[in-house]
């Protein structure tokens, strides 16, 4: 819930500091974002809000198995081949020296890594 709430935030303060123009009767930046063809048309474009909703849908169900089997590798592979290594050291050194590679990267200015 509050990662919607904080998306709506960001919209709203982006309209009042002039970032974008919030058009909410003719969706133009929808339109010039997915249909660029029809950016000069009226009206509210419900089949074009549907795409949009399915597509991020779509994509949110492709990676989320992704994240579950990176955790499960962390948790079901190699956290217990450290644990007996971990003699004095605080809980999350191994994890990370595992992520440091990428914290560097998008120190660095790593364009790929963002």
């Amino acid at each position: 819930m509050v990662p919607l709430v904080l998306a709506f935030l960001a919209v709203a303060i982006g309209a009042l500091a002039g970032v974008y123009p919030l058009d909410l009767e003719n969706f133009s930046g929808l339109r010039s974002v997915y249909a660029p063809e029809t950016a000069h048309e009226t009206g509210v474009p419900v089949g074009l809000i549907l795409s949009a909703l399915a597509t991020g849908f779509g994509l949110f169900v492709l990676l989320l198995p992704l994240a579950f089997c990176e955790e499960w590798a962390w948790r079901g592979f190699l956290l217990p081949r450290l644990r007996p290594l971990r003699r004095r050291r605080p809980a999350g050194v191994e994890q990370s020296v595992d992520r440091r590679p990428q914290r560097l990267a998008r120190l660095a200015g790593c364009e790929v890594c963002r």
